[in-house]
Formats: structure tokens, C-alpha cells, sequence
């Protein structure tokens, strides 16, 4: 493989996925297999009779030892002649004369396809074959054949090298030749099983796409510091699975009737990112993906979203100034933004605006410029984000797919470190492999990875050990189990909710910290 090494394991994962095919192709392989050979197959048997050659001949009849040599070079003589069609026309007319079944068809021509001559390993015997559709015409050919063999040798071996005679005469065949149907079609079924793991594993092999977090964990030296199931579930017979896979729009997080796996699966990227950001100057984070639709503002807002729940003032800004998304998601107007700001055109508090969501503030995208990579490079960008670290605790930047155009890479460079999004089973690792090539040579900070629209395992899977505490959502206390994805930041919780406090030291604990921030 291009990106990874062969793993039993994802191959397992992908037989399974066309476990389908792996079934009907072996059927579709005997089946057709049977009809073939139900319809075209005519059985074959062999019958065989032996005749012995000599040089010389006692008078007792015994083959003298002393020529076993000798005889073993005429059986070679008479091995050809056999097949001569002299001897077959002979062979044919001694056939002629059986009552029992009419031969008169055969002749010599008939018989050379029928019959097989070989001699036996270090002998002086010959095996007389005969080959037919019919047990008692394969019988009665080979016969015929070593009958007329033996007036090869004249009467009284006048040929002058050798004698032949008949030591055994040929039974009817009990046992048809090769295999029968049922065995044809279990080959034929092996062999379309064995097509079917081959087409699997050619797609195994041939599939670019980043299928688990394990992949990157395995094939990069990058953390995964998040894993996001799909954005809706539904429980089907017992298995929880994604409905409406790629819908954004509902950013359950954000709901009132929140979805307890997806919501904790971005409470541990919040525990994981605090752990990460613990030792920075700036708390700047860059959100990218390669490619478009891998799920960039999802998980922008959504951290945004945690983080300003956790008791983090928040500043979320739409840096994506050619395809904005962030304020359709939010059902806001998109008027005066991040453009305007980085024009001139006008101040930071007109284009801050304060969501319903309590810490969070955002910069919408504003008006579609011409030059936005001139703009996010330009002298006014370092003091926004000069200014925007003053007031807030994070600013959450959601930037254009790195792969397409070069913005986030502008927004990475004002010492901005990049939260990397990827789509489990869409996005490609020749893509991220050149987003990760670009980083590297741009000496930008690559924070780590979030695999978003991770499946769902159940009954003891990704997530499915933590159903059982979807129960307590409905309370609202915002339990951050900590997972542990990637490498070993879940292993605690930074949620200061997680002890549960009384409400009123709660509502207290997050007005010092707003008054903190405001005298900054």
C-alpha cells in the first residue's frame, strides 16, 4: 500500500464491508458451474488391458532373465507399432465381429483417439488404454486393440525381434475418469471465492481514503486529539448508526436536545486541547482540513462552543472568507465582519458579535473581498489577534481547506497553531500527506488531528461502553469522560463542571473569571 502497511485488521473491516460479494460470487461460481457441466458433461472411462514383449521365449514360455533388457527395447517397437493404423484397422475389424454392441462405425481413425499405449517404468509391459463415454465400448476397444497386437509378431515371431502376448485382459471401468460434477462445482466455488478475496483485497490496497484513527496513528507521527461520531444517531435493532451522515447543519452540540456521544466526544478534544495549549504563549488555533466538506466549521464551532461552556470567554472567527459558513450555521446575518476589519473599513466592536451562547462571541466573514490571502497577511491581522488575546481566552479560526487555497496557511503563520480535520472514510491520505508536507515546509505548528464522522461500533466498540452514561445528558452536568484518544491526554478531565458544584458557586466561579478578563 502507498500510505500504510498491509494490516489484517482494516482488512477484516473492509471483507466485512463487502461480505456481500464475498457470498454471492462463490454461489454465482458453483452455480453456473453446475449448470455448465449438468448440461455439457459426458462422463469418461478408461478400461486397460497389459500385454508383455520379448526378445526370446523358453520353451516353457517363461521370459528368460538374461533378456529382460533386450525385451524391454522391442516393448519400445512394439509400443509404436501398436498405434500404427494397421494394427488399429485390425483392432477394428476383430470389434466388427462382437454381436453384442454395433462397432461398424469404427475404424482405425475412431480408434487412434480412443486408445493410449505406455509403456510401464522399467519394463517390458505395455498398458493398453482405451478411453469412451461408455464403460463396455472401453472395455471391448482396449481388448480389440491388444488382440491385434499380438499378431505383431507373426507366427512363430517371424519378425524376427520379439514376441507379445496378452497377460491381462481389460474389465468394464467401475470408476468414471477424473472428477464427477460435485467436485467440479466445489473447485468452481473455490475459485470465485478466491476471485471474490482478491477483488477485496485489490480495493484493500488500492483505497486512499483514511478509514479509523488508527490509520494516522500508524502511517504519521501526528496525535489524534479527538474523534467525532456522526452528528446524528439513531438506534436500529439494537445497533446505533448514523442517520443523515454529512448533514451539518444540525450542530447537535449546540441544541437543547443534545446527543450525549457526540457532544462528550468534543468535551475530551476540549480536555486533550487544554493539555496541548497548557504550555503556549497564545491560545491562537487554526482550524483547516485538506479538502472541502471534511467537517472544518463543525468542529470550530462546536469547540468554540465547549470551550465557552467550559467557562472560556471565545472568540470564534470566520477566516474563510471565500466560502463563510460559520454564520449560516448560527442563523445569523452575515454583514460586517472579518473582512471590513482587515480592510480598514471599520473597528473590532462593531464587528463583534455576542451569541446567545453565554462566552461566545464571533467575527463573521462580512463581505466577500477579492484579495482575502492579501488581507489575512496583511498589517492588520497581527493586531486583531493582539487585540482579540487581550479579550478572550481562545480565538477559534475556521479557514479555507489548505489543499485549495493558501489562506489558512497565511492565518497558521501569525504563530497560530493548526487543528487539523479529517472525514473517516473520505478524506485521503495522498491529500493530508501534502497538507502535511506544506506545514513542514512552511514551519507552521500543526496542533494534531480530529477524526470527524468516526463510525459508530457498538455493544463494545469506539463508543459503545459510554451509552450507558447517556442517561445523565438530560441533567445537563456536561460529564468529560476522557477517552483517551490519541495519545493519552484523555486520562483526566480539564471540565470544572465535573465535580458537579453547587449551581450558585458555579454561576460565581465564571463571574471572576469574566472580571479577570475584563481588567485585562
Amino acid at each position: 500500500m502507498s500510505h500504510t502497511e498491509f494490516n489484517f485488521g482494516d482488512f477484516l473491516r473492509v471483507l466485512k464491508k463487502w461480505l456481500a460479494l464475498v457470498i454471492i460470487l462463490p454461489v454465482i461460481a458453483g452455480s453456473g458451474a453446475f449448470a455448465y457441466f449438468y448440461v455439457t458433461y459426458v462422463p469418461q472411462f478408461t478400461a486397460t488391458a497389459i500385454v508383455a514383449c520379448s526378445a526370446k521365449q523358453t520353451s516353457s514360455g517363461n521370459i528368460d532373465g538374461s533378456t529382460l533388457s533386450t525385451s524391454k527395447e522391442v516393448a519400445k517397437t512394439f509400443k509404436y507399432m501398436m498405434t500404427q493404423s494397421t494394427t488399429l484397422q485390425d483392432a477394428a475389424d476383430i470389434l466388427h465381429e462382437n454381436e453384442e454392441i454395433e462397432y461398424n462405425a469404427y475404424n482405425a481413425g475412431t480408434l487412434a483417439g480412443m486408445i493410449s499405449i505406455t509403456q510401464v517404468e522399467d519394463t517390458y509391459l505395455l498398458n493398453v488404454s482405451a478411453t469412451a463415454s461408455n464403460r463396455i465400448v472401453a472395455r471391448d476397444v482396449a481388448n480389440a486393440v491388444a488382440d491385434a497386437s499380438v499378431n505383431l509378431a507373426g507366427e512363430d515371431g517371424d519378425l524376427g525381434f520379439g514376441q507379445i502376448a496378452v497377460i491381462r485382459r481389460a474389465d468394464v471401468p467401475s470408476v468414471e475418469n477424473g472428477t464427477g460434477i460435485s467436485i467440479k462445482v466445489a473447485l468452481a466455488t473455490l475459485v470465485g471465492l478466491a476471485l471474490a478475496i482478491g477483488i477485496v483485497f485489490l480495493l484493500y490496497v488500492t483505497d486512499d481514503r483514511i478509514k479509523t484513527q488508527e490509520d494516522i496513528l500508524r502511517s504519521y507521527n501526528v496525535p489524534v486529539l479527538g474523534v467525532i461520531p456522526p452528528e446524528s444517531v439513531q438506534k436500529r435493532g439494537g445497533v446505533v448508526m448514523a442517520a443523515n451522515k454529512h448533514a451539518v447543519e444540525d450542530l447537535i452540540t449546540l441544541d437543547s436536545e443534545k446527543n450525549f456521544l457526540f457532544t462528550e466526544a468534543f468535551k475530551t478534544l476540549r480536555t486533550n486541547l487544554s493539555f496541548c495549549m497548557s504550555s503556549r504563549e497564545n491560545h491562537r488555533i487554526a482550524v483547516t482540513s485538506s479538502l472541502p466538506s471534511e467537517g472544518k466549521s463543525l468542529v470550530s464551532i462546536n469547540l468554540a462552543y465547549v470551550l465557552a461552556e467550559n467557562g472560556n470567554k471565545v472568540c470564534l472567527v470566520d477566516a474563510d472568507m471565500r466560502s463563510p459558513k460559520v454564520h449560516k450555521y448560527l442563523k445569523i446575518k452575515n454583514d460586517i465582519g472579518l473582512s471590513n476589519l482587515l480592510s480598514g473599513q471599520t473597528e473590532l466592536e462593531k464587528c463583534l458579535f455576542r451569541t446567545k451562547y453565554e462566552n461566545l462571541y464571533v467575527i463573521k466573514a462580512g463581505a466577500l473581498p477579492p484579495n482575502p490571502a492579501e488581507l489575512l497577511n496583511g498589517k492588520y491581522m497581527d493586531a486583531l489577534l493582539e487585540s482579540l488575546e487581550k479579550i478572550f481566552d481562545y480565538v477559534i479560526m475556521d479557514t479555507p481547506p489548505m489543499n485549495i487555497v493558501s489562506d489558512a496557511m497565511v492565518v497558521a503563520s501569525h504563530k497560530a497553531a493548526i487543528l487539523f480535520v479529517v472525514r473517516e472514510n473520505d478524506s485521503l491520505h495522498s491529500e493530508f500527506k501534502e497538507s502535511l508536507r506544506n506545514i513542514e515546509m512552511a514551519n507552521l505548528d500543526l496542533l494534531g488531528v480530529v477524526v470527524n464522522d468516526a463510525a459508530l461500533e457498538p455493544k463494545g466498540g469506539r463508543y459503545g461502553k459510554y451509552r450507558r452514561y447517556g442517561k445523565y445528558k438530560r441533567y445537563g452536568y456536561g460529564y468529560g469522560y476522557g477517552y483517551g484518544y490519541g495519545y493519552g491526554y484523555g486520562g483526566s478531565s480539564d471540565d470544572e463542571n465535573d465535580d458537579v458544584p453547587p449551581r450558585k458557586h458555579r454561576a460565581a466561579a465564571k463571574k471572576k473569571k469574566r472580571e479577570a478578563s475584563d481588567d485585562r
